[in-house]
């Protein structure tokens, strides 16, 4: 019974985070901020877009590497390295793993991917 409600506490959760409008996303580091795009490119059955841009203060970050990966997993769906992305992935839970030279990387916190977003990603 524990784990049932161990996956319906989850599974709240989870609802709680689609990207239904605006949404900031803050991690240690790193914050976002979400938008659902206006128009859907390709066709509806095609996996969603995720594209967006890397800020240090109000200039592009400089020598990023930023890596899509999918919750609970460490292995990156696509990776690019430059400081705008777009990433073409299928419909699930997916955090930013953000590389620059001499720094740790960091990681931003979860967000749902259900449509087509655009992601600004703010390094502190």
């Amino acid at each position: 019974m524990k784990n049932y409600s161990l996956v319906f506490t989850l599974l709240v959760v989870i609802g709680f985070c689609s990207c239904d409008k605006d949404e900031s996303v803050k991690s240690k580091g790193v914050s976002l901020k979400i938008t659902p795009q206006e128009e859907k490119g390709g066709d509806d059955d095609d996996d969603p877009i995720v594209q967006g841009v890397v800020l240090n203060g109000d200039t592009l970050a400089e020598n990023v590497v930023i890596a899509i990966i999918p919750e609970f997993s460490e292995i990156p769906v696509d990776v690019t390295n430059a400081n705008r992305f777009t990433f073409q992935v299928p419909v699930g839970n997916y955090y930013l793993k953000l590389t620059q030279a001499k720094n740790d990387p960091i990681q931003t916190e979860v967000f749902n991917v259900a449509e087509d977003i655009e992601v600004t990603v703010h390094l502190d």
